[in-house]
């Protein structure tokens, strides 16, 4: 999924709604971003920040990625192992867990 995905699937989201990534063992909160390239493909990749006390809301999220130079890139979450793909969100009670 690229970024401009991510931006139109979150747009009909309410915009105060936490967003977590899902990482293992339990979901992460975030509030940065890695660019890197792999294989000539632009990578986008959302760092876990245990540190940060508060989830991002859904309309934070939309200005951190709201830069045209991010649009076409990939996202990926950096989990246990390696950075995976993302693939969409879920709806939990909690609030959306980017996975």
């Amino acid at each position: 999924m690229r970024v401009t995905d991510l931006l139109a699937l979150l747009a009909d989201q309410n915009k105060n709604a936490s967003v977590l990534l899902d990482t293992k063992p339990t979901p992460s909160r975030f509030d940065d971003f890695k660019l890197t390239t792999v294989n000539d493909q632009p990578q986008l990749v959302f760092q876990p920040n245990p540190e940060r006390k508060a989830a991002l809301r859904v309309w934070e999220l939309q200005l951190l990625l709201n830069q045209p130079d991010l649009q076409q890139r990939f996202v990926y979450l950096a989990d246990v192992d390696e950075p995976r793909a993302l693939f969409g969100f879920v709806k939990r009670q909690i609030g959306l867990l980017l996975n």
